[in-house]
């Protein structure tokens, strides 16, 4: 079950703030540190006094704060109500959700529900974690390369590529790397729109970013 199909169609003709509002976000969500406006228009190849005018448009609007002492960026509080607000309003995870804490309660896994962006990733959207004393790496919000594991297959054989596109596709994906980075764990992934499947629990460990 997929929200949505994995698209690279961008807007005839995007807003250019807009996109550069949204490059900032992402790019202090990422981060582990508030930044100050130099370092995110370098990193973002933007001109610093165009990044400037769209942090203060920001944080006027309580996306990200600005501390005055440090003179730094960072995410605010604004974020959480949007983000709150989605999760409330979402169809499928209130679809999802008393199924995923049912399979978890009975068979002892950590289930996520996700859901494709147009990025090509699938987003965590809905979340029941196992009681047993093992960690494993996957909040709300995390994002996983489409095409991982076996919920990618499914997602590739509703997707109506060609053997090509496929193939270029399946370059570029990330492969689950067993007893690599993470914690292993067992993970049952269910998504939206991908059919009547039937996915087996299955131990890995994996990277999230």
């Amino acid at each position: 079950m997929m929200a949505a199909r994995i698209t690279t169609d961008g807007p005839a003709k995007p807003v250019t703030a807009v996109s550069r509002a949204t490059l900032i976000l992402r790019h202090l969500g990422r981060s582990t540190e508030p930044l100050g406006v130099n370092r995110i228009a370098r990193e973002l190849e933007l001109i610093p006094s165009t990044a400037l005018h769209i942090l203060r448009t920001l944080a006027h609007e309580d996306l990200i704060v600005f501390d005055s002492n440090t003179k730094r960026y960072s995410l605010g509080v604004g974020i959480l109500g949007i983000a709150r607000n989605m999760l409330s309003q979402s169809g499928f995870v209130q679809a999802v959700q008393g199924h995923l804490e049912a399979i978890t309660a009975a068979y002892d896994v950590t289930t996520v529900g996700v859901e494709l962006d147009n990025r090509e990733h699938m987003v965590v959207a809905a979340l029941a974690r196992s009681k047993l004393d093992l960690s494993i790496h996957v909040n709300i919000g995390s994002h996983f390369p489409a095409l991982i594991s076996a919920t990618g297959r499914c997602v590739a054989a509703q997707s109506n590529w060609n053997r090509q596109e496929l193939k270029r596709r399946l370059a570029l994906k990330t492969l689950l790397l067993p007893g690599g980075l993470g914690s292993s764990h067992k993970v049952m992934i269910f998504g939206k729109n991908v059919g009547r499947l039937r996915l087996r629990a299955s131990s890995f460990s994996t990277r999230t970013t």
